[in-house]
C-alpha cells in the first residue's frame, strides 16, 4: 500500500487516529471530506491531517460531526483479530484560549474510542461530577457539554497521545509504547492555565515520568492536584466522596 503523508499534529501523535490493529493488512479503500467541528481549537486546526477509522471490532463507526480534522480516511479490517493488541490515539485537547484548569486523564478508554468523546462510558462518573459542578450533564449532548466546560475555562485532555493497549484498564497499557502528548506547545498557547488536575493516579504518574523531565522548570506557577478517578473501577469511594474532591475544579477557575 502506497503510504500517504499528513500534516503533523501536536505532540508528534499519530494524525488522530483512534484504534489502529498494530498489523500490516490494512487496506485503504476511501478517502472522503470531513468537516471541521471542535470548539476553540483554532490553532490546533492543521487542514490535511488524516483521521483513521479501524473497524476492527465491527462496532459503529463515527460520523463527521465528532470528528476534528478535514480528511477521513477508512479502512477495511473486517479480515482482523480483535484481540490482538491495538494501538490507541488519543483526542484534541477541548480548550479554549481562556482556559484556567485543565483536567487530564491517562488515554481514553475503548468505549471513548469507538464513539469519539472524552468519558463516554456510562459508568464513568464525569460528566456527573461535571454537570454537579456546571451543569454539564451527561444527558446533555455532547457538543453543548464542551461548550459549557470551555465557557467555565476548563480544558480537557490526556497525558499520552498514543500507546498500545489491550482493552480500556490503565494497567493494560505497554510502557515501552508511551507516546506524550506536546505539552509545551499547548502551555505556550494557553498562558492562562494555572491549575492542573489529573483524573486519577495513574495519569498523574504519567505526567510526573513522561512530561514534567520535557517541561523543567519552566511552569513552577501551575498547581497540580490528583483527584480521585472517575472510572467505574475506582469504586473504593463513594460519588460523593469523589465529588468532595472535584470541588477543587470549580474553586479553581
Amino acid at each position: 500500500m502506497r503510504k500517504t503523508r499528513s500534516n503533523p499534529s501536536i505532540g508528534g501523535q499519530p494524525p488522530a487516529s483512534r484504534c489502529l490493529p498494530l498489523m500490516s493488512n490494512i487496506e485503504a479503500v476511501e478517502k472522503v471530506p470531513c468537516t471541521r467541528s471542535h470548539d476553540d481549537h483554532e490553532k490546533f486546526d492543521h487542514s490535511g491531517c488524516a483521521v483513521f477509522n479501524a473497524s476492527a471490532s465491527g462496532r459503529g463507526k463515527r460520523t463527521p460531526e465528532n470528528r476534528s480534522k478535514s480528511v477521513l480516511w477508512t479502512f477495511s479490517t473486517a479480515s482482523l483479530d480483535p484481540s490482538k493488541m491495538m494501538r490507541h490515539a488519543g483526542f484534541r485537547p477541548v480548550s479554549s484560549g481562556r482556559s484556567v484548569v485543565l483536567i487530564l486523564g491517562s488515554l481514553p478508554g475503548r468505549m471513548s474510542l469507538d464513539v469519539g468523546e472524552y468519558y463516554a462510558h456510562p459508568r464513568n462518573g464525569f460528566w456527573k461530577v461535571m454537570g454537579e459542578l456546571f451543569g454539564a450533564n451527561p444527558e446533555l449532548p455532547y457538543a453543548k457539554r464542551k461548550r459549557i466546560l470551555t465557557k467555565n475555562r476548563i480544558a480537557l485532555w490526556d497525558v499520552l497521545a498514543a500507546a498500545q493497549r489491550r482493552g480500556s484498564l490503565d494497567s493494560s497499557i505497554v510502557a515501552s509504547s508511551m507516546v506524550p502528548n506536546d505539552f509545551r506547545t499547548f502551555l505556550r498557547s494557553h498562558r492562562s492555565v494555572r491549575l492542573i488536575c489529573f483524573n486519577g493516579r495513574k495519569a498523574a504518574d504519567l505526567y510526573r515520568r513522561k512530561v514534567a523531565p520535557v517541561l523543567g522548570g519552566e511552569y513552577r506557577e501551575i498547581r497540580y492536584e490528583t483527584l480521585p478517578s472517575t472510572s467505574p473501577a475506582h469504586a473504593a469511594m463513594s460519588f460523593d466522596q469523589k465529588l468532595k474532591r472535584w470541588s477543587i475544579v470549580r474553586a479553581g477557575i
